[in-house]
């Protein structure tokens, strides 16, 4: 299937993020979420896009140490579109449960990329099991979830959905892309990173944006995995934080 790469759209949360270092002691304030880096990766890369937004950045406390981050969601606005969703693609990417994916209706006829993150937040929150609509079931072409949301869906989740394309991301052990009983593993630089924010987000836009104009996996993969690459090496990398700092 072709898309037309004018008619993406983008649903997700933009988010005040306060981040604390451990290491440091230090505390900074910065724009974020995935709508922002989604967003960003998505005008480098010279897509087009409509976004759909709740009416409040969220606001999110975020802790980095030695195991990674953690963080602490404040407040988070919904997500509601003010008319029936109609694009040839869209990338959903929450914080929380703040779009809600019963919204999409039976009629949508385009394609979906989705972030798992938000909802198994919600889940792991209010102790309940993750069960995807059914009426966005097949209409899923990307699923995107780390190692430990993967931990927490039924072992055979990836088995029921043969024909979505699943991106595992790993931290430091780079990214598995899986689809039906295909494989491809994707190294993650080696570098010593600050932290890894938005790192996922990038991933899953750089590996859509590709999708949408080839439909090859392996090429978006190794697309995607190089553009993250450079993202973590000019703004995480500790040699460049430890430069801009001197």
């Amino acid at each position: 299937m072709k898309y037309n790469k004018e008619n993406l759209l983008v649903i997700s949360s933009f988010a005040k993020d306060k981040i604390t270092y451990r290491k440091s002691g230090e505390t900074l304030e910065k724009i974020g979420g995935p709508a922002f880096w989604i967003s960003r990766t998505l005008k480098d890369i010279g897509m087009k896009f409509d976004i759909i937004t709740g009416k409040r950045d969220a606001e999110i406390e975020i802790t980095v140490n030695k195991n990674g981050e953690s963080g602490i969601i404040r407040s988070v606005s919904e997500i509601i579109p003010e008319a029936e969703i109609n694009a040839d693609f869209i990338i959903i990417s929450t914080i929380a449960d703040e779009f809600k994916l019963e919204t999409i209706s039976n009629n949508f006829k385009g394609e979906i990329a989705l972030d798992l993150q938000g909802y198994i937040r919600a889940s792991k929150l209010n102790n309940k099991e993750f069960i995807l609509p059914k009426n966005i079931g097949k209409k899923i072409k990307i699923i995107k979830l780390t190692e430990e949301e993967l931990d927490f869906l039924k072992s055979k989740f990836i088995d029921s959905y043969p024909d979505i394309i699943f991106i595992i991301t790993k931290g430091k052990f780079g990214a598995d892309i899986i689809k039906n009983g295909s494989s491809f593993h994707y190294c993650a630089p080696k570098i010593k990173f600050i932290d890894t924010l938005g790192a996922g987000d990038v991933f899953l836009a750089a590996f859509t944006a590709q999708i949408i104009k080839c439909n090859d996996i392996p090429k978006s993969g190794n697309y995607a995995n190089n553009y993250v690459s450079q993202f973590l090496k000019k703004n995480k990398s500790i040699e460049e934080h430890e430069q801009y700092n001197q």
